[in-house]
């Protein structure tokens, strides 16, 4: 049996699956349990904190195995009972010892209760830091305690364990906890305190069809739901049960959607019982996240100004309120979505007070944003708006217009006020010189675009971020993408599925536009998978191959032709322009040997006349001229050269001497 892993914290690489040790009605189970287990190649032993003695026969049960495993392939995982912060630090020790290692793989706090938890996590940091442990986490907490330990501690819980299983999840805590990249554990696969009694899950009607189909056992099915999700788990089963060869095997088949959606229908949320007991039934619960006092906004928000025409936009509404939607991004369709809303409220049941409704100022033109606000509104039909954003832009005051959306805001015209698309420079320039920082912030965040510098800087002002293009503006990015398919299958859900999701894990919200099938209930639907920490590096590592701004991205044979002619083009220059700068040289050489050749020419005249002055001025000196011949002076019959007088000489020579000076 092959258990894959995955990676919690570094050098700390966690199976999927382990064997937990705590629903034990006798002692001497522990080593038979442990040795059929790590028989099946199974390598993560979690062993529980309130009974040492499972400790020795675990320790035992693992030098005893005829396979001999090595240390560095088990993955032990201990627990401190509780938030006693004074014993943390010799329980592990103690640990240590009865275990007989230098180190755990991870060290769970459990229930948080019953001492100072905050003191107990650093007492845990100081062992997470001095490597006596690999990761730290913690169990089975409530959302307040989790969300004060994240928000004091220096290490981050690596996991955190909870009860989750298809009759019992909690998306408040799972969302959390997804969204600070904390490993998920189930402890409860099986969905009963009491893990012995495994008929809870064994007798279920949809379970016992899932797994018909599927041809494996009931079991197998719990389990691959949590995986499906992209959580670890942890169990407890009796010897009899985990000796079935194929139990935890869950390579050989893998859940649909639809199955998925099912086995969803079966739990209770957040302790309260899910509605409906068919998928098909059942309307879509979308998580809702607070972005000002009061104001709990959608996570998922339908967007209206994507659709072409009147009769497009009104199926895709009741559709989108059919299944459960409440949140809708209306700007430039304001006439058409009041008349909608208006005409097919009744029908449709809609009360305003139910739905959440977003809209926007197109502009900084702060003379207009008190009569814009005004006179949409009127269309609508309605008194206020949920959230009111300013889109940024050159006309206009920026500044000046967000002092009139604050007073929109105070004259109970709109719940939240946010802006839209503004540069980092005009966004943090508004921060300063305001009082009232915007509730929500929408712009293009997406897989291929993520803007992790503004996203960041968001998240650290506390300004909830909505993404307005979930999927890029060419959606095939998301669709023909490899890695983003890849997850998708092995999730049985969509490729924009898993973009929505990754926006969500970001903790951002989103509107969307339904195209084709994309707003389908099953193409909204988030409680049917998690990301994992891996999938989602993978997911951030694409924006830097291809990105998705503003531009329109071309694909298949017609991108082929395009970059072809695009090539032959730039070729083509490339080739004139390099031609141009040979000819260019070739000129300049040209040029430079010939006035090279004329300055030889002027240097050697030059010398040959200067050789001649000097011997006209020596002969003169000399006197040479009375002592030559009648016949030289006269001129000599053999010579066709005109010999020049000694006077016409010396005229010569004061030239010549002129010329060199």
């Amino acid at each position: 049996m092959k258990i894959g892993k995955r990676e919690i914290a570094p050098d700390a690489k966690m199976p999927l699956i382990s064997l937990r040790l705590e629903q034990l009605d006798d002692i001497r189970e522990v080593k038979p349990r442990v040795k059929e287990w790590l028989d099946l190649g199974g390598r993560g032993i979690e062993v529980d904190g309130k009974k040492p003695a499972v400790k020795k026969h675990v320790a035992a049960a693992i030098k005893e195995f005829k396979g001999n495993v090595d240390r560095k392939d088990l993955f032990l995982t201990a627990t401190v009972p509780n938030c006693n912060h004074k014993v943390v630090t010799e329980k592990v020790k103690d640990d240590l010892q009865v275990l007989n290692t230098e180190y755990v793989d991870l060290i769970l706090i459990d229930h948080l209760g019953g001492g100072n938890c905050s003191l107990a996590w650093a007492e845990l940091e100081k062992i997470y830091t001095s490597k006596q442990a690999r990761a730290i986490g913690v169990k089975n907490p409530k959302k307040k305690q989790l969300v004060d330990i994240v928000a004091n501690a220096e290490v981050i819980p690596h996991v955190c364990q909870l009860g989750l299983n298809v009759f019992e999840n909690s998306p408040q805590i799972t969302n959390f906890v997804a969204e600070n990249k904390i490993e998920i554990q189930s402890n409860f696969p099986f969905g009963a305190a009491n893990e012995t009694d495994l008929t809870i899950t064994s007798e279920n009607e949809i379970i016992q069809n899932i797994a018909k189909a599927h041809d494996v056992s009931a079991y197998q099915i719990a389990m691959k739901w949590i995986l499906h999700h992209g959580w670890s788990l942890s169990f407890d089963a009796p010897l009899d049960v985990l000796k079935m060869k194929n139990y935890p095997d869950m390579n050989s088949f893998k859940l649909t959607h639809p199955e998925m959606v099912a086995l969803n229908k079966l739990s209770k949320r957040d302790g309260k019982p899910h509605n409906g007991q068919h998928h098909n039934d059942a309307k879509l619960e979308i998580d809702t996240r607070a972005i000002a006092a009061g104001v709990q906004m959608p996570v998922i928000s339908l967007d209206f100004d994507k659709f072409p025409n009147e009769k497009i936009a009104e199926k895709k509404m009741n559709h989108w309120i059919s299944i459960g939607g409440t949140g809708f991004y209306v700007s430039n369709n304001i006439r058409m979505f009041g008349r909608i809303l208006q005409d097919k409220g009744g029908e449709n049941n809609i009360d305003r007070e139910n739905i959440f409704l977003t809209m926007k100022v197109h502009n900084c033109n702060h003379t207009d944003v008190a009569n814009k606000v005004k006179t949409e509104l009127q269309f609508l039909g309605t008194d206020y708006a949920d959230l009111l954003l300013l889109h940024h832009s050159k006309e206009g005051n920026c500044n000046l217009a967000w002092k009139k959306m604050k007073k929109a805001f105070d004259a109970n015209q709109t719940r939240a006020i946010g802006i839209s698309h503004f540069p980092i420079i005009p966004l943090k320039n508004l921060l300063n010189k305001t009082k009232i920082k915007p509730h929500a912030y929408q712009g293009t965040f997406n897989i291929f675009n993520p803007q992790f510098n503004i996203l960041r800087f968001l998240q650290k002002e506390e300004i909830k971020v909505i993404s307005d293009s979930p999927f890029g503006d060419d959606h095939t990015l998301i669709s023909e993408n490899p890695s983003i398919e890849k997850i998708a299958a092995e999730r049985g859900v969509t490729s924009f599925q898993v973009a929505m999701k990754w926006v969500l894990q970001h903790k951002m919200l989103l509107s969307f536009a339904a195209n084709k099938n994309e707003g389908a209930q099953k193409g909204v639907d988030m409680s049917a998978f998690t990301l994992t920490n891996q999938e989602m590096r993978e997911l951030n590592k694409l924006w830097g191959n291809n990105r998705s701004s503003n531009k329109k991205h071309c694909s298949g044979s017609a991108c082929v032709g395009t970059v072809v002619g695009i090539s032959t083009i730039l070729l083509v220059f490339l080739l004139a322009g390099a031609g141009i700068i040979i000819a260019r040289k070739n000129i300049y050489r040209r040029r430079k040997k010939r006035s090279m050749e004329e300055a030889t020419d002027g240097i050697f005249m030059a010398s040959r006349r200067s050789s001649v002055a000097e011997e006209g001025v020596r002969k003169v000196r000399d006197g040479a001229y009375r002592d030559e011949p009648a016949a030289i002076i006269a001129g000599d019959p053999n010579n066709d050269e005109k010999k020049a007088s000694p006077k016409d000489e010396m005229v010569e020579i004061e030239m010549l001497s002129g010329d060199i000076c």
